[in-house]
């Protein structure tokens, strides 16, 4: 864990220290995006898209990008390399109506693997949230971890004070169980309630 944190740390940093926004106004613009979008926003690798319950990764992660309109980049030194896109489109009190965020991976031996998660912003502060998870040359197998969706309903709960947000949830998650002796398909619900303290 601390590991992870000083990584985190350290791209951060990395990011911050290099002229990308001067890059980005002149003609190296798609470089800057390239390594902004590679080094920086670590907390995009910690996200899951198929989760059904909301974390402090998640909700850092969309007040940092809520209001960039496209962004992407390459995770290329993990063991299973990926691209991930994330991209807003409208407003509606505020916030983005509909956000996406996608990732497609490989690894040299398996097969790739898509993720992805919509969300859609509706009226008095909720949210409806979609994800898929397909590992494409398993598809129509029933070993764990191949496929699975997941999708949430989320109230923000916003205070009249200063204080944080508070986010009320429930998720639907399917998919296989192959922790078991014999895989199943494994239908799971949540609820819950994440607060900033």
């Amino acid at each position: 864990m601390f590991g992870t944190i000083a990584l985190d740390s350290m791209r951060t940093a990395a990011a911050e220290a290099l002229p990308l926004d001067a890059w980005q106004e002149h003609w190296q613009g798609w470089l800057g995006r390239l390594i902004s979008g590679t080094l920086g926003n670590p907390e995009e690798e910690h996200i899951q898209m198929t989760s059904i319950s909301y974390s402090a990764v998640r909700s850092s992660w969309e007040r940092v990008n809520e209001h960039g309109g496209i962004q992407w980049g390459l995770r290329p030194w993990r063991t299973s390399p990926y691209v991930y896109f994330l991209a807003h489109a409208g407003r509606l009190g505020g916030v983005p109506l509909f956000t996406f965020e996608g990732r497609g991976g490989y690894s040299m031996f398996r097969s790739a693997k898509l993720e992805a998660r919509m969300t859609l912003q509706l009226p008095a502060s909720f949210r409806i949230a979609g994800g898929a998870s397909v590992d494409l040359m398993r598809m129509a197998s029933n070993e764990s971890g191949a496929n699975h969706f997941a999708l949430t309903l989320e109230r923000v709960l916003r205070s009249r004070t200063f204080g944080p947000d508070s986010v009320f949830y429930i998720g639907f998650r399917s998919g296989m169980n192959g922790n078991l002796a014999n895989p199943r398909q494994d239908n799971q619900i949540l609820a819950g309630l994440f607060r900033h303290w």
